[in-house]
Order: structure tokens, then C-alpha cells, then sequence
């Protein structure tokens, strides 16, 4: 018990302590339940609201993603200009993107924030895979990009005609 309190106490909250001490078995469970890991493509589902019969639905986003992998190995490949990772941060969340924006298929996307613009060239190219859709991007220019470059410097020419991006 006292090794459970422990591992609660590093991440929780005030509230949270307070409530462990009322209901301390209750607390621990609501506590597994909520910061227990999820593999991704489960995310992907309960988010986009896939039954677990139509699991393969997300399965087959998944192959189509892995079909991109020189694209994204290029992403990659691109942002090795920042020596601090910047850019890259992301990498492992970009798939999850990808695979929402194909599930959801929304008609149009609203981002802030774009930087070198990696989550918008996954966004992109899933609306391209889709066959519709439109980003609309707004941001602040940034010392942060590579000299001379702007905000989605890294989104490829094929996949700009989905997208206007405001600066």
C-alpha cells in the first residue's frame, strides 16, 4: 500500500491527495483507470469513434501510412537542421494525426501554430489520401526556423493546393 502511495503521490494533484486519504482504494483505482497506457491504434479508434468490430478500418489506415514512409523518412530527414530536435518532438503523435484526420475525414481543419510545419504536411497528406478536405494554418513567424526559411517550410509543393496558411 505504502509503494502505491508513493507512485500517486508523484504525479497527483492536491485534490487528488485529499481524496486518497477519504477513499484510498477508490482513489488508487480511479487513478489506474485514468493514467493507464492505451496502445495507439486503441486511441486512434475510441477517439474517432470505432467500434472494436471495425477495428480494421483503423488497421487499414495504418498500412496506408506505412505506404508513406519515404515521405515521412524525408520529414525526418528535414528537421535533422535543428540540432536541439526541434521540429521533431512530435514524431511519434504525427502517426496518430494521420490516422485521425483519414478515420474523421473532416471537410476542413483549423491549425495554430505550424512551425516547421510537420503535423501539417501528416495533415496534408492524410486530406490527400482522403481525396477532400482543406487546412486553414495561421502563424507567427519564428527565429526558431532555419535561416531564411517560413512557417511549413517542410510541407511538400504536391500537398499545398489543400491548404492556406496565414502568417
Amino acid at each position: 500500500m505504502l509503494a502505491q502511495l508513493a507512485r500517486v503521490a508523484r504525479v497527483a494533484r492536491p485534490r487528488h491527495l485529499l481524496k486518497f486519504l477519504v477513499a484510498p482504494r477508490a482513489e488508487i483505482v480511479a487513478f489506474r483507470y485514468h493514467f493507464r497506457r492505451v496502445p495507439e491504434r486503441a486511441f486512434v479508434a475510441f477517439l474517432a469513434e470505432i467500434p472494436p468490430s471495425e477495428h480494421g478500418l483503423v488497421d487499414a489506415v495504418y498500412r496506408d501510412l506505412a505506404g508513406h514512409a519515404a515521405l515521412f523518412a524525408r520529414l525526418r530527414t528535414k528537421l535533422g537542421v535543428h540540432p536541439d530536435g526541434f521540429g521533431g518532438q512530435m514524431m511519434a503523435e504525427y502517426s496518430a494525426v494521420y490516422a485521425l484526420v483519414r478515420l474523421l475525414r473532416p471537410e476542413v481543419m483549423v491549425e495554430t501554430g505550424v512551425a516547421d510545419g510537420t503535423t501539417s504536411a501528416y495533415i496534408l497528406r492524410a486530406l490527400e489520401d482522403n481525396g477532400g478536405g482543406h487546412l486553414y494554418s495561421i502563424d507567427l513567424p519564428s527565429e526558431r526556423l532555419p535561416s531564411g526559411e517560413a512557417p511549413g517550410w517542410i510541407v511538400d509543393d504536391d500537398l499545398r493546393h489543400r491548404w492556406t496558411l496565414r502568417i
